[in-house]
């Protein structure tokens, strides 16, 4: 025994080590779980239950090795502590985010894919084909072809004005060139919000107006907007989480008279202001989360709008409601109705709204017109 204890004296390090591990592994295993984290967005891994099956299948192993991650103690301080050594070491980017001047976060517009963009573009030309309806085409830049100067030193983006052309050149449909209405409106409020891909209030408002300046509209009379507490933290954040970045303001508004309906329910209001000023990521909220269909109906004097969306149109569809009396807005990653059957609306305009990060991966535009005969 004593000279079991004589080799442990000359191993001070490996004494604190192990009684750090085992302190840590101790705290974890009498710690509460966590489910969700809202500083980084995403539901937590927990613990799962023991089984021989699932031993031999190796999902035992793979879950308590994720849940060991995810219920780390102090993981919080953790991942603030991995933000203090990315500053120090000059680092520019973490898990596939850019971390810009000023508290900027972006995603790589660097060698974009796209494949996936140019198949969306022939689906929709298909669905233009298959309906009388109007069509308009509009794609919400990602935010770094509007704030360039944010972008880290030495960071060569993609030119975004020459593959948008690109693409609106290939569309059947009608383009509206929002990347030249968001540059020049870009000295005044920010147009997207710093730790998220989303384009803010003000932002949507410019695609409000280029819409309707593009169908040959009146603008629509400004809306009051509202300041949720709290702030936005948004997806960029999530990803890449930082105690240096501060939140984004969240203005949205709710103009009266308007109705909502999510799927089949009916819904209260527009949003629900106490989920929302709960949550660090309040855009995700909007119209109550993504839905396969989101319906808005008001006492405006315009006709019927169709909208194939994704997320971007959560901030614009109530601005559009002062102008059309009834919208239905569908998103095909939730969607599971027959889109030819719903497009069958004689009077109707159509519209096809998607930020460009959406429309260079996202293939369930063409999976819906695949079966139609050409």
């Amino acid at each position: 025994m004593a000279r079991l204890w004589r080799l442990l004296r000359q191993m001070p390090l490996f004494l604190a080590a192990m009684a750090l591990f085992g302190g840590l592994a101790v705290w974890e295993s009498a710690a509460q779980p966590r489910t969700f984290s809202d500083r980084e967005n995403r539901p937590l891994a927990t613990f799962p239950p023991f089984s021989v099956q699932s031993v031999r299948s190796g999902r035992w192993m793979k879950g308590v090795e994720d849940a060991a991650g995810d219920q780390f103690p102090l993981r919080d301080a953790w991942v603030d502590v991995q933000a203090v050594e990315d500053a120090l070491m000059l680092r520019n980017a973490r898990n596939g985010i850019l971390i810009g001047k000023e508290g900027w976060l972006f995603e790589g517009a660097a060698g974009l894919d796209v494949d996936t963009a140019h198949r969306n573009i022939v689906a929709l030309n298909k669905l233009a084909a298959h309906t009388g309806l109007p069509v308009t085409l509009m794609l919400v830049p990602l935010s770094s072809a509007v704030y360039p100067q944010f972008l880290p030193a030495g960071y060569r983006a993609d030119d975004q004005a020459a593959l948008l052309a690109s693409l609106y050149g290939e569309a059947g449909a009608q383009s509206v060139d929002l990347l030249s209405a968001l540059r020049a409106q870009s000295g005044a409020e920010a147009l997207f919000f710093r730790t998220d891909h989303h384009w803010s209030l003000a932002g949507a408002q410019v695609g409000e107006a280029a819409l309707l300046a593009a169908w040959g509209l009146p603008p629509a009379p400004e809306a009051p907007a509202q300041t949720l507490p709290g702030g936005q933290y948004g997806s960029y954040f999530a990803r890449a989480p930082s105690p240096f970045i501060a939140p984004d303001d969240f203005a949205l508004t709710a103009p009266s008279g308007v109705r909502l309906r999510t799927d089949e329910t009916a819904r209260p209001a527009l949003y629900n202001a106490g989920e929302m000023t709960a949550v660090r990521d309040k855009y995700a909220k909007l119209l109550y989360g993504n839905h396969g269909l989101i319906t808005l109906d008001s006492d405006a004097p315009g006709g019927t709008l169709l909208v194939i969306k994704d997320s971007y149109a959560n901030m614009l569809l109530p601005l559009l409601a002062r102008s059309f009396g009834h919208i239905e807005a569908v998103d095909l990653r939730y969607y599971t109705g027959d889109l030819l059957q719903w497009m069958q609306r004689p009077g109707a305009r159509l519209l096809c709204l998607y930020g460009l990060n959406t429309w260079l991966s996202d293939r369930n535009l063409p999976r819906a017109v695949a079966r139609w005969k050409d």
